[in-house]
């Protein structure tokens, strides 16, 4: 049973047979988040009830305490050997902070392939495809991923998964402020929750879009729409002022540095870098010193006497002996030999062969 059909089905029959559902009719517990929040304390580690309380959480825009709750159910489902419950709350924990730490989300769906070795759960596992989803959301990957989520979900015949994946969609499009096909997965949304579950994606994907609700679900939140209004909208701005800095979602603005590489395709670090161009002008500056005769002063106006090539060289083994030790040395010699002092030249260039320490 997925998450979704635990909110739906484990919590309602819970609920009208602890009867904590009060007067609510069959099939209304769903849409009544507080009922079902208070059904969910009476479930027990057996029952999944951390999870059902995540799968409520998230739905009122609140992952984080979703993902502290999925974090407690897999805990549960670790020390009572439960090791496919553990791997779906690890998915579904992926997926709530995929919602608000983007960057922080690709190490716990790491971890979530990880529980899922050498286990065959293919809702679990499109969890945590729709945790990378939601996580480079405003990224131009996500709709080949949308895409093949689609195909997948239509093989396996997992058409419970349809709504939670079209409605992370619409958060991607909300990222990008994409009205058009907003309205497009809003339509596929009422098509897809016309018997009623999961009528409230449909209320959530108009917060996500801020949109008004044309057409209420009827649900009760677990403080009010407005609220709920509120915090769904503020993932989406969150996101848009701070994309996940992940492959194909760079900010435009702002793309990554290309990194430099020595011998043996060994890559070096910025730092490495700075302070290897650091030691070339200090080289240019000690051989610009000594570009002069000794004693030789130039009168103000007139150019000055240079020292002939070989003169040059014995003054600066003299002199500046440590510029030549090994391996800078024997750079430093050439460019006596072979550049004009002073030269730009080979700064950021010859260097690129050398390795990495």
């Amino acid at each position: 049973m997925n998450a979704f059909e635990q909110v739906t089905e484990t919590v309602e029959e819970a609920a009208v047979d602890s009867g904590s559902a009060g007067e609510a009719a069959d099939g209304d517990v769903a849409s009544d988040f507080p009922t079902a929040l208070a059904a969910a304390q009476n479930l027990g580690w057996e029952g999944r009830h951390q999870r059902v309380v995540g799968d409520l959480y998230w739905l009122q825009g609140q992952p984080e305490r979703a993902a502290a709750a999925y974090l407690a159910g897999r805990t549960e489902g670790e020390q009572h050997g439960r090791v496919g419950e553990a791997a779906h709350s690890q998915a579904l924990r992926a997926f709530a902070v995929a919602l608000y730490a983007p960057d922080g989300a690709t190490a716990e769906i790491d971890l979530a392939h990880q529980f899922l070795a050498g286990l065959n759960l293919r809702a679990t596992t499109i969890n945590v495809r729709r945790a990378e989803l939601i996580r480079d959301a405003g990224s131009d990957i996500v709709d080949d991923q949308i895409a093949t989520l689609r195909t997948e979900i239509d093989i396996a015949g997992l058409t419970s998964l349809t709504p939670a994946i079209e409605l992370a969609c619409a958060f991607h499009q909300a990222v990008l402020d994409d009205r058009t096909a907003l309205h497009a997965t809003l339509a596929g949304l009422r098509e897809q929750t016309s018997d009623e579950d999961h009528a409230y994606f449909v209320d959530i994907a108009q917060f996500i879009a801020d949109m008004p609700v044309d057409q209420t679900s009827g649900v009760r939140w677990l403080d009010s729409e407005q609220h709920t209004r509120r915090r769904w909208r503020g993932l989406v701005i969150a996101r848009q002022t701070h994309p996940h800095a992940g492959p194909g979602a760079y900010p435009r603005e702002t793309p990554p540095r290309p990194r430099r590489r020595g011998s043996g395709g060994v890559q070096r670090s910025d730092a490495g870098t700075r302070v290897q161009l650091g030691f070339q002008r200090q080289d240019r500056e000690r051989l610009s010193r000594l570009h002069r005769v000794p004693g030789d002063r130039s009168s103000v106006g007139h150019r000055p006497v240079h020292a002939s090539p070989v003169h040059r060289i014995h003054s600066m083994s003299r002199g500046e002996g440590d510029v030549f030790r090994e391996p800078q040395g024997c750079r430093v010699l050439a460019r006596a030999r072979n550049l004009p002092f002073g030269s730009e030249h080979g700064e950021g260039g010859d260097d690129d062969t050398t390795g990495a320490t």
